[in-house]
């Protein structure tokens, strides 16, 4: 098998990964804050270990302000409705996932909140931030971006976006879903309020886990209310992080398994090789006649993302006659109904090829051959 779908979700997990989990189920076994005893104590003790391992990763404001989700979608959705100012304006742009365009358009139906999509440039950053720029209006917020767009790849300028944000009085939500693992960031040097990001694709744990980072200067309001472990007396949710977001029982052997893909990137990162792979790939592509590419690569400016579309076939039946030969590629309109309009493919959608971690330079070199032949 031949795996080019780490976009969607990473495959394989390491193994430090997979004996992680299997520990936890093992060994931590306790509901961390729901009792005294050693089992519970264990677990909360290694939970906390794992907000410390993850702020200090993400440059963030310390294990209070590391708030653990279920997925990029739900911290996403914590950030843009936790911040809503009824009747205020939203700037984003048109690379960015449903994960964003369905919070804004609720609030645009439920709270009168307006949003404009801004369109990233391609070719020049300082454009991409001008336009941004140009859309803020008097009862702008908050401005929400995508660090990498998941259907092409491309890298956003998002520590001069978020720049701007702090020069107009505006919070700066990134989304770090295909950036985290496979580019360093920093939240705090980067001047980002509120990082959102999925723990199941370049940080190689396990599905059902995700991360919302904030600054201490942000207030999120909850928008999941229940049992926390603390201040149990009161029905009211409690005002501290993360408890204030975090309701009901964590996924804590997820959890354990995203900290030990963090301690694998921290170990031996893979940034420049995953995206030389990338380019490996793109090259490959880009000689085959039949073969329809939307951007000119750049280790620069772009994550492991290569889409593409074999002229006169559809992206999900070359996705199947991909899957048939036993290599893993997504077909369709990846969830980016905005980025799909921006490069004329929302009938046809797209085939995405996405590196990851253990992709090798030899499965690039058959992942082109194949397409040849369907070419």
């Amino acid at each position: 098998m031949i795996y080019l779908d780490n976009a969607a979700t990473s495959f394989p997990k390491p193994l430090a990964v997979r004996r992680a989990m299997a520990r936890a189920l093992e060994y931590y076994g306790g509901n961390p804050g729901r009792g005294g005893h050693v089992l519970s104590q264990r677990v909360g003790e290694k939970i906390f270990t794992c907000r410390e391992n993850a702020s200090e990763f993400f440059g963030g404001w310390g294990p209070e302000y590391t708030v653990f989700t279920a997925n990029a979608t739900m911290a996403l959705n914590m950030a843009i409705l936790g911040t809503k100012k009824p009747g205020g304006h939203v700037v984003s742009t048109q690379f960015e996932h449903n994960s964003v365009l369905r919070p804004l358009a609720a609030l645009e139906r439920a709270d009168g909140v307006a949003y404009t999509l801004v369109p990233p440039s391609l070719e020049d950053d300082a454009e991409t931030v001008r336009r941004v720029e140009e859309a803020i209006r008097p009862n702008t917020y908050c401005v929400v971006c995508t660090h990498a767009s998941n259907v092409c790849g491309r890298i956003l300028p998002v520590g001069e976006i978020a720049a701007l944000c702090r020069r107009r009085g505006l919070l700066c939500i990134v989304d770090a879903s295909q950036s985290a693992g496979s580019l360093p960031i920093d939240m705090r040097a980067l001047g980002i309020d509120l990082l959102c990001m999925a723990g199941h694709k370049g940080l190689m744990g396990a599905g059902g886990t995700g991360l919302l980072l904030l600054s201490p200067d942000v207030q999120v309001a909850p928008i999941l209310f229940g049992g926390t472990g603390t201040n149990s007396n009161s029905v009211q949710q409690p005002e501290d992080y993360p408890e204030r977001l975090e309701s009901g029982t964590i996924n804590t052997h997820g959890i354990i398994s995203m900290d030990a893909g963090i301690g694998v990137l921290r170990a031996a990162p893979r940034y420049q090789e995953e995206r030389r792979l990338a380019q490996q790939l793109y090259q490959g592509l880009r000689g085959i006649e039949k073969v329809e590419l939307y951007c000119a690569f750049d280790p620069g400016r772009y994550v492991g993302i290569v889409p593409f579309n074999i002229r006169g076939r559809g992206s999900t039946e070359v996705a199947n006659l991909l899957a048939a030969e036993g290599i893993c590629v997504r077909g369709g309109l990846h969830c980016a109904p905005a980025t799909h309009r921006y490069f004329g493919t929302q009938t046809r959608g797209m085939v995405r090829a996405s590196v990851g971690y253990y992709t090798t330079a030899a499965e690039i070199s058959s992942f082109v051959e194949a397409v040849r032949r369907l070419a």
